[in-house]
């Protein structure tokens, strides 16, 4: 099995903070978000993966991921999206309405691990 070294850590955290045109471009989507799964083994199972995009962007992705099964190996998917409550909002209908609908937002994904390892990539990464 494969120990991710300090250096590695660090080169994956930079990949967390992903543009959705980034995510876009690649048609794998849940070997992609594997790829980014960025976490110390001292921390646990959870991972956060954090999307930012237009708000139809990230509606495209939500449908996508819905549709894909993203929970099968062993992993369940919880999304966080603060946008929900913007949208629900008042401020929302205005800044629609002054043309700001492409108002950039977050959309976050922790995956909780149900297995001994995780993957990153090709290798494992061992729990301790």
């Amino acid at each position: 099995m494969e120990v991710f070294t300090d250096r590695d850590r660090q080169r994956l955290q930079v990949a967390l903070d992903l543009d959705i045109s980034e995510l876009r471009k690649d048609s794998d989507l849940w070997g992609r978000l594997e790829r980014l799964e960025c976490f110390d083994a001292e921390q646990g199972t959870q991972v956060t993966v954090r999307i930012q995009g237009y708000l139809d962007e990230l509606d495209e992705l939500d449908t996508v991921i819905a549709a894909s099964g993203l929970d099968g190996s062993g992993a369940a998917i919880t999304v966080s999206r603060r946008i929900d409550e913007f949208r629900e909002s008042y401020s929302y209908e205005r800044s629609q309405a002054a043309g700001y609908e492409e108002r950039r937002d977050t959309l976050i994904y922790r995956i909780q691990r149900d297995l001994g390892y995780l993957r990153a990539g090709d290798g494992q990464i061992p729990l301790m």
